[in-house]
């Protein structure tokens, strides 16, 4: 996931903020990144549109630590290699 931030701070299309250090990063979209983001979800049908857009509010709606406990809670398995124990 970090590398495809990265590729997207590399094109222009994102930004991260890591002034307050390494594990404190901010990331946003560019107004290049938004465009192209609108411009792909133009493509996509109604229901999948909703969908994202609810996903990204439950993300944005949630500490860092409550989003990590819930994406372990419905996938285990992906806790077993974590060093985040939240």
């Amino acid at each position: 996931m970090y590398a495809t931030l990265e590729q997207l701070r590399h094109e222009g299309l994102a930004s991260i903020d890591d002034s307050r250090g390494s594990s404190r990063r901010t990331y946003e979209l560019t107004q290049a990144g938004l465009a192209r983001g609108s411009g792909l979800a133009r493509r996509l049908d109604a229901e999948t549109v909703g969908y994202m857009r609810a996903v990204g509010e439950f993300v944005r709606s949630q500490s860092f630590a409550g989003l990590v406990s819930s994406i372990y809670k419905a996938y285990p398995e992906m806790k077993v290699n974590s060093v985040f124990q939240g």
